[in-house]
Protein backbone atom coordinates (compact mmCIF):
# COMPACT_ATOMS: atom_id res chain seq x y z
CA UNK A 1 0.00 0.00 0.00
CA UNK A 2 1.04 3.41 -1.01
CA UNK A 3 1.55 5.57 1.97
CA UNK A 4 0.84 9.22 0.92
CA UNK A 5 1.00 12.59 3.57
CA UNK A 6 -1.32 15.10 2.89
CA UNK A 7 -0.53 18.60 4.75
CA UNK A 8 -3.01 21.42 4.46
CA UNK A 9 -5.11 23.27 6.46
CA UNK A 10 -8.10 22.64 4.66
CA UNK A 11 -9.96 20.09 5.68
CA UNK A 12 -11.84 20.24 1.31
CA UNK A 13 -8.64 19.15 0.35
CA UNK A 14 -8.65 16.00 2.50
CA UNK A 15 -11.93 15.29 1.39
CA UNK A 16 -11.11 15.80 -2.36
CA UNK A 17 -7.90 13.55 -2.09
CA UNK A 18 -9.69 10.95 -0.18
CA UNK A 19 -12.36 10.60 -3.16
CA UNK A 20 -9.95 10.72 -5.62
CA UNK A 21 -6.77 8.34 -3.77
CA UNK A 22 -8.49 4.88 -3.93
CA UNK A 23 -8.12 3.39 -0.18
CA UNK A 24 -7.28 -0.20 -1.46
CA UNK A 25 -4.07 1.86 -3.23
CA UNK A 26 -3.28 4.71 -1.27
CA UNK A 27 -3.04 4.99 3.09
CA UNK A 28 -3.56 8.74 3.50
CA UNK A 29 -2.02 10.72 6.79
CA UNK A 30 -3.53 13.99 6.97
CA UNK A 31 -2.07 16.94 9.27
CA UNK A 32 -2.54 20.70 9.10
CA UNK A 33 0.26 21.47 11.59
CA UNK A 34 4.28 20.90 9.51
CA UNK A 35 5.79 20.57 13.59
CA UNK A 36 3.62 17.46 14.07
CA UNK A 37 3.93 15.93 10.39
CA UNK A 38 7.61 16.51 10.71
CA UNK A 39 7.39 14.46 14.19
CA UNK A 40 5.33 11.43 12.54
CA UNK A 41 7.74 10.82 9.40
CA UNK A 42 9.75 8.32 10.58
CA UNK A 43 6.96 6.36 12.18
CA UNK A 44 4.90 6.60 8.61
CA UNK A 45 7.76 6.26 6.04
CA UNK A 46 5.87 8.00 3.04
CA UNK A 47 5.70 7.09 -0.51
CA UNK A 48 4.66 10.48 -1.38
CA UNK A 49 4.20 13.54 0.63
CA UNK A 50 1.52 16.56 -1.01
CA UNK A 51 2.82 19.75 1.00
CA UNK A 52 0.87 23.02 1.99
CA UNK A 53 3.27 25.85 1.60
CA UNK A 54 1.10 27.89 4.08
CA UNK A 55 0.85 25.66 7.25
CA UNK A 56 0.28 26.16 11.11
CA UNK A 57 3.46 25.72 13.24
CA UNK A 58 5.45 25.69 10.60
CA UNK A 59 5.21 26.42 7.13
CA UNK A 60 5.23 24.05 4.24
CA UNK A 61 8.64 26.15 3.07
CA UNK A 62 10.46 24.97 6.21
CA UNK A 63 8.66 21.51 5.74
CA UNK A 64 9.97 20.63 2.73
CA UNK A 65 13.78 22.52 3.40
CA UNK A 66 13.85 20.31 5.88
CA UNK A 67 12.71 16.84 3.91
CA UNK A 68 15.55 18.15 1.39
CA UNK A 69 18.25 18.06 4.04
CA UNK A 70 17.70 14.79 5.55
CA UNK A 71 18.84 11.53 3.77
CA UNK A 72 15.95 9.24 4.73
CA UNK A 73 13.57 11.54 3.29
CA UNK A 74 15.02 13.61 0.83
CA UNK A 75 14.46 11.56 -2.16
CA UNK A 76 9.91 10.78 -1.15
CA UNK A 77 8.53 13.17 -4.50
CA UNK A 78 7.23 16.12 -3.00
CA UNK A 79 4.25 18.10 -4.55
CA UNK A 80 4.07 21.41 -3.39
CA UNK A 81 0.26 22.88 -3.07
CA UNK A 82 -1.25 26.50 -2.52
CA UNK A 83 -4.23 28.25 -2.35
CA UNK A 84 -5.25 30.01 -5.72
CA UNK A 85 -4.32 33.22 -3.53
CA UNK A 86 -2.03 32.68 -1.18
CA UNK A 87 1.16 34.72 -2.05
CA UNK A 88 4.33 32.34 -3.21
CA UNK A 89 7.74 33.73 -2.06
CA UNK A 90 9.78 33.23 -4.64
CA UNK A 91 13.11 33.32 -3.19
CA UNK A 92 11.96 30.73 -0.20
CA UNK A 93 10.73 28.49 -3.22
CA UNK A 94 13.66 28.80 -5.02
CA UNK A 95 16.11 27.49 -2.67
CA UNK A 96 13.58 24.14 -2.32
CA UNK A 97 13.23 20.96 -4.29
CA UNK A 98 10.11 19.42 -5.23
CA UNK A 99 8.40 18.14 -8.06
CA UNK A 100 5.32 20.48 -8.82
CA UNK A 101 4.28 23.53 -6.87
CA UNK A 102 0.05 22.54 -7.68
CA UNK A 103 -2.45 25.35 -6.73
CA UNK A 104 -5.83 24.79 -5.20
CA UNK A 105 -8.30 24.19 -6.28
CA UNK A 106 -6.95 20.99 -8.36
CA UNK A 107 -8.10 18.29 -10.74
CA UNK A 108 -7.99 15.49 -8.26
CA UNK A 109 -8.10 13.04 -10.75
CA UNK A 110 -4.67 14.61 -12.56
CA UNK A 111 -2.77 14.40 -9.32
CA UNK A 112 -3.67 11.00 -9.11
CA UNK A 113 -2.08 10.66 -12.30
CA UNK A 114 0.99 12.61 -11.77
CA UNK A 115 1.26 10.81 -8.28
CA UNK A 116 0.84 7.15 -9.78
CA UNK A 117 3.52 8.37 -12.74
CA UNK A 118 5.94 9.86 -10.66
CA UNK A 119 5.79 6.52 -8.37
CA UNK A 120 6.45 4.34 -11.73
CA UNK A 121 8.65 6.98 -12.45
CA UNK A 122 7.24 7.96 -15.32
CA UNK A 123 7.01 12.05 -14.26
CA UNK A 124 9.25 13.40 -17.25
CA UNK A 125 6.94 15.07 -19.12
CA UNK A 126 9.82 15.34 -22.06
CA UNK A 127 9.59 11.24 -22.81
CA UNK A 128 7.34 10.22 -25.91
CA UNK A 129 4.07 8.52 -25.17
CA UNK A 130 3.57 4.95 -24.95
CA UNK A 131 3.52 2.85 -27.89
CA UNK A 132 0.29 1.63 -28.99
CA UNK A 133 -0.73 -1.78 -27.64
CA UNK A 134 -1.12 -4.16 -30.62
CA UNK A 135 -4.98 -5.12 -31.48
CA UNK A 136 -4.45 -8.69 -30.42
CA UNK A 137 -3.55 -7.68 -26.98
CA UNK A 138 -6.70 -6.16 -26.63
CA UNK A 139 -9.02 -8.71 -28.20
CA UNK A 140 -11.43 -10.31 -25.84
CA UNK A 141 -11.82 -13.25 -27.97
CA UNK A 142 -13.84 -13.76 -31.63
CA UNK A 143 -16.30 -16.06 -29.22
CA UNK A 144 -17.03 -13.54 -26.71
CA UNK A 145 -16.79 -10.73 -29.08
CA UNK A 146 -19.48 -12.42 -31.48
CA UNK A 147 -21.79 -12.93 -28.10
CA UNK A 148 -21.60 -9.25 -27.62
CA UNK A 149 -22.28 -7.93 -30.53
CA UNK A 150 -24.98 -10.31 -31.16
CA UNK A 151 -26.52 -8.70 -28.01
CA UNK A 152 -26.49 -5.79 -28.73
CA UNK A 153 -27.82 -6.55 -32.21
CA UNK A 154 -30.85 -8.16 -30.66
CA UNK A 155 -30.85 -4.94 -28.29
CA UNK A 156 -31.39 -2.93 -31.59
CA UNK A 157 -34.04 -4.79 -32.63
CA UNK A 158 -36.31 -4.93 -29.57
CA UNK A 159 -35.30 -1.41 -29.33
CA UNK A 160 -36.77 -0.47 -32.84
CA UNK A 161 -39.92 -3.09 -32.62
CA UNK A 162 -40.96 -1.09 -29.48
CA UNK A 163 -40.74 2.45 -31.52
CA UNK A 164 -42.71 0.72 -34.24
CA UNK A 165 -45.32 -0.60 -32.07
CA UNK A 166 -45.78 3.12 -30.46
CA UNK A 167 -45.60 4.40 -34.01
CA UNK A 168 -48.43 2.28 -35.20
CA UNK A 169 -50.50 3.09 -32.19
CA UNK A 170 -49.86 6.72 -32.44
CA UNK A 171 -50.92 6.59 -35.89
CA UNK A 172 -54.30 4.67 -35.45
CA UNK A 173 -55.18 7.06 -32.76
CA UNK A 174 -54.91 9.49 -35.27
CA UNK A 175 -57.23 7.91 -37.58
CA UNK A 176 -59.41 7.77 -34.96
CA UNK A 177 -59.95 10.86 -34.34
CA UNK A 178 -60.30 12.01 -37.51
CA UNK A 179 -63.42 9.58 -38.20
Amino acid sequence: MIKLIVADCAPSVYAVVQAAFPGTEFQIFTFSDGRRMIAELEAIQPDVILLNLFLESKDGYDVCRFLNNQEQFKNIPLFLLRGAFERVDEERLGELEYRELIEEPFDSSGLLRKVRETLRGDFDPQTLPEEPVPAEELSIGVELEGRIQNLIAKQVRESEDRIMERLKARDLESLKKEE
